[in-house]
């Protein structure tokens, strides 16, 4: 019976309680739907990434600004520190000569 239960526990922690340590749910969780169902606009929107030259980091970062995302959650998915995010910030707002999430914003989706 103690054996049973035992697994049981098991199971419970492994599907329910730690999701992150799952690797199917760690996957499953961490890819991101960066991408648009529509692909024309998603097109529009990489070809303003190459007019702005930003790294590959950078067009990580403005797709999650793109759906909404804080700092705090474009940080932990991207396996970076705060203090990173927020460089990499500064670094696309003087890119893209803007100076708030906002008009980045309507850059991106006005292009």
């Amino acid at each position: 019976m103690s054996y049973a239960v035992g697994i049981m526990l098991l199971l419970f922690f492994v599907f329910v309680k730690a999701d992150d340590y799952n690797p199917f749910l760690f996957f499953a969780r961490k890819i991101p739907h960066l991408l648009n169902e529509n692909k024309h606009y998603n097109k529009e929107i990489d070809m303003s990434f190459d007019s702005f030259r930003l790294t590959p980091r950078e067009k990580e970062i403005v797709r999650y600004i793109l759906m909404g995302r804080n700092g705090r959650y474009i940080a932990e998915n991207l396996h970076i520190s705060e203090n990173t995010f927020k460089t990499h910030m500064k670094n696309i707002f003087r890119k893209c000569n803007v100076s708030n999430r906002q008009e980045l914003i309507d850059i991106f989706r006005k292009n």
